[in-house]
């Protein structure tokens, strides 16, 4: 499964605004409104997004698509898995299964982490000095349809996500790039002073774009992206091995 880096343009927020539905028997704009969006008057901004003039007269099997902003939802069950160190959730001390609501600001600091789990099985990881922030964390009512988004503001963050359903959304980014996740294991990094992004792949595989340039990376390389462009694709280091892991550790370096 691939995972796609994308510079956040008009033109992909413009895509991102909206989800798509097949339209069943019985179904109308009305009916789509009553059922999937926030107010039953939805159905106006359904018409105009999919330039509908009778809607009584849509074929049965029609692809409509209806405004991500006015879809009711509910709040993702995303919690405080683990944690170690001087971490903060909206600026209050970090406790075990604490929940995080969307809009959230989350710090470690010097020695700090913390790891989150989504109701899914979606996990996110920040080590020490890394500001983030939880952007949208909704389950639609349309399809329990999911939509989590994590913006890294400084530091580094790390995704292990499950296959998504087609048209589910998990997305990590930084102030300059998006990445949309689907099935796959990598890392992102932000440093604040230098406006420098980095992604780094796990498994899966990342397509890349910075302005006019487009790289697809794949496990076990990475990546770095500025409002220059981006830089040459770059091994990572091995993965460390652990001596004798069945024995007891005592010794300061494993």
């Amino acid at each position: 499964m691939a995972a796609c880096l994308l510079m956040a343009s008009a033109a992909s927020a413009q895509n991102d605004d909206f989800i798509e539905h097949r339209l069943k028997a019985d179904e109308s704009p009305f009916t789509l409104a009553r059922d999937y969006l926030a107010s039953p008057a939805g159905h106006r901004a359904i018409m105009q997004a999919n330039r509908i003039t009778d809607p009584r007269r849509i074929p049965v099997g029609t692809v409509i698509r209806l405004p991500r902003n006015l879809l009711a939802y509910r709040p993702v069950n995303l919690r405080v898995e683990a944690f170690s160190g001087a971490v903060t959730i909206n600026g209050q001390p970090a406790t075990r299964g604490m929940p995080l609501p969307e809009g959230a600001a989350i710090r470690t600091g010097r020695n700090g982490f913390v790891s989150l789990r989504g109701e899914s099985g979606s996990v996110l990881t920040m080590p020490t000095n890394t500001h983030a922030q939880l952007v949208r964390a909704r389950i639609y009512r349309l399809d329990n349809l999911q939509d989590i988004e994590l913006k890294v503001l400084g530091g580094r963050g790390e995704a292990i996500v499950p296959g998504l359903r087609p048209r589910e959304r998990f997305r990590i980014g930084t102030p300059g790039t998006v990445s949309a996740v689907r099935g796959t294991t990598f890392r992102v990094g932000h440093d604040e002073t230098g406006a420098r992004s980095v992604v780094e792949v796990v498994e899966g595989a990342v397509a890349t774009a910075a302005g006019a340039q487009e790289a697809l990376t794949g496990a076990g390389f990475g990546i770095a992206a500025t409002p220059g462009g981006l830089g040459a694709q770059e091994r990572l280091a091995a993965p460390p091995e652990i001596t004798a892991p069945g024995a007891i550790q005592t010794q300061p370096a494993v």
